[in-house]
């Protein structure tokens, strides 16, 4: 299998803004300027999907910030009276169902929801699906940068058959969530699920929602699955920030659970490089969430995003994927190819080693002197570094293995 197609899997679009870190590829300097991005997408097949059915459900009524949280103490999220709960879903196991959320929005509008698969166990897989970032008129509607609505039934039912090969796929032995609980939580907001913000593009009305989005389905996860043993937090590409800025919420409904956090393919380098940086604080509305998540002086550095994580849960494990030479994020930070190779090696020495945060690089060179590019994993774990692969790395996180350890070139 291509690294291509790898990339492809899990609706990880090929847009080269599938990125939180997305910035122009204009050689200008503009902000918004470029080039239309390479649409891709494509993804490879799988058999036996099943085709699952639709639970339009009964969500709470009320607008999407009712079950906003109140304040943080400490990165700890903190709910008046305890995380509101919606209805809990009901669905077959074994198989995907589609549940519709009415207080949910695309970027249109229109509404989403969420994939949900029921395993044998208490234990609950969540993954954010990556697929671009806009800001702008230019970004949203003329280059196209991020993947739109609409987002529902029809859609999901073609991803289904996308997923095999995948941490989604139970028929992979060495998949250590084959039998857990497995959400699946579509990407249609351009804000990599961190926005709260309706944007007025140019007489457009672009709904950046995609944090609110993950507050209105936990209140349903949190009634289906109330008390997993495990929770793992996954998400690709757009999905890794996605992860990134919204672990604290899952941990909020998921308390008293070991807690896994893997960001697939989206480092958040020292010092927030991207030029594009400040756009999209504003027109995601970004800074009171990094405000809560990191404090004030995180929406300038990111990656204080990290150990504001370990100090809030200092017995989860957290985990950065990514290939040394990505195919997709130097583009969008502006860097060549050595400077994100550097920066990477900076974040993982100064920031991620000293919090205990485990990291698998793939190398961007072959012993034969060839060149390895790449970008995401866990649409395809198959991938190695050093003998072993990304299968191995993910099985010894989340079963608390004690010689789990990083992987580097």
């Amino acid at each position: 299998m291509s690294l291509l197609s790898r990339a492809a899997r899990l609706g990880l679009a090929l847009l080269p803004l599938a990125l939180f870190p997305a910035c122009s590829q204009s050689p200008s300097g503009t902000d918004g300027g470029g080039p239309p991005p390479d649409a891709g997408g494509g993804m490879d097949s799988s058999n036996g999907s099943d085709s699952g059915t639709t639970d339009a459900g009964n969500p709470d009524a009320g607008p999407i910030d009712a079950g906003h949280p109140l304040l943080f103490d400490g990165g700890v999220v903190l709910f008046d009276g305890g995380p509101p709960l919606g209805t809990a879903i009901v669905a077959d196991a074994g198989t995907w169902t589609w549940v519709d959320f009415p207080d949910s929005a695309c970027n249109d509008g229109s509404t989403t929801g969420i994939g949900v698969n029921v395993g044998t166990t208490s234990n609950v897989l969540v993954y954010m699906e990556g697929g671009g970032a806009c800001w702008n008129a230019f970004t949203c509607y003329t280059a196209m940068t991020a993947t739109l609505g609409p987002f529902q039934a029809a859609q999901f039912a073609t991803r289904q058959g996308q997923l095999g090969g995948s941490i989604f796929d139970r028929t992979v032995a060495a998949n250590p969530f084959k039998d857990w609980n497995m959400v699946y939580m579509p990407y249609c907001t351009g804000d990599v699920h961190a926005g709260d913000n309706v944007a007025n593009y140019g007489g457009q009305m672009f709904h950046h929602q995609g944090h609110d989005n993950v507050l209105a389905y936990l209140k349903r996860l949190g009634a289906t699955f109330p008390t997993p043993a495990k929770v793992a937090i996954t998400g690709s590409s757009a999905g890794g920030g996605g992860v990134m800025t919204n672990y604290p919420f899952f941990r909020a409904y998921w308390p008293g659970a070991q807690g896994y956090e893997i960001d697939d393919s989206l480092p958040f380098f020292v010092d927030n490089p991207a030029p594009s940086t400040p756009s999209w604080i504003t027109s995601w509305n970004l800074t009171p969430l990094f405000d809560e998540l990191c404090g004030a002086n995180c929406q300038y550095d990111f990656s204080q995003a990290y150990s504001a994580t370990r100090i809030s849960f200092p017995n989860d494990r957290m985990a950065l994927l990514s290939y040394v030479g990505d195919s997709v994020i130097p583009t969008y930070y502006q860097m060549n190819a050595a400077t994100f190779a550097a920066d990477l090696a900076q974040l993982q020495g100064q920031v991620l080693a000293p919090i205990g945060m485990n990291v698998f690089f793939i190398a961007d060179t072959l012993p034969d002197g060839g060149s390895v590019r790449g970008h995401t994993m866990l649409g395809d774990p198959t991938v190695t570094q050093g003998g072993t692969d990304a299968w191995t790395f993910l099985n010894q996180m989340v079963t608390d293995d004690p010689n789990w350890t990083s992987v580097n070139p």
